[in-house]
């Protein structure tokens, strides 16, 4: 019975840090995209057709900005 617990206790926890870990790659695709949309920087991954433009539209032309 002590076992079961156990395993059960494990399983629960891959869960939590398998979604916790899901929420920070989206949270880090959402900001991708947005600093691609506006310009901040270019698609350097190259996935904003792939993966953003669906949800976040056509991404402003980069302009070389010096700081």
């Amino acid at each position: 019975m002590k076992n079961v617990f156990i395993g059960l206790a494990i399983g629960l926890l891959l869960g939590v840090v398998g979604s916790m870990d899901y929420e920070d790659v989206k949270a880090g695709e959402a900001l991708y995209c947005s600093n691609v949309k506006n310009g901040v920087w270019p698609d350097y991954a190259g996935i904003y057709t792939k993966v953003c433009e669906a949800e976040y539209g056509k991404p402003k032309k980069f302009t070389n900005s010096s700081l």
